[in-house]
Formats: C-alpha cells, structure tokens, sequence
C-alpha cells in the first residue's frame, strides 16, 4: 500500500499498523543490509533479493 496521506485508508497510522516492527525504516535499516552485501560475510552469497521491510511482507502464509 502506498502513502496517500489524504486518503483515510492510506493514513501513515495504518501503513505502520501493517508494519510486524511497529515503525517505519530509518536509513541506517537500509544502510545495514548494503554493508552486509558488500562485506565479506556476503562473499559466497551469488544472488538475493533482501527485503528490508520491517516484516511487513512475509511470504509463504
């Protein structure tokens, strides 16, 4: 959903609400994924999409 602050259903309240850490992300949430990639903990990881979402979108259920 994106943020449409002048819509009742896309209220920054709601979005949050939908958001399992209960916050938005900060740069630095960004900031830690980009390190790791460029790492050498990262060094045999050959391909990922890493979503950096707080949980808000888990696959599977």
């Amino acid at each position: 959903m994106a943020y449409e602050p002048d819509s009742p259903e896309g209220s920054l309240e709601k979005m949050i609400s939908n958001i399992p850490m209960g916050r938005l992300c900060q740069p630095e949430d960004i900031a830690g994924g980009v390190m790791f990639l460029v790492s050498d903990e990262s060094r045999y990881v050959t391909g990922i999409t890493l979503d950096i979402t707080g949980g808000r979108y888990v696959y599977g259920n």
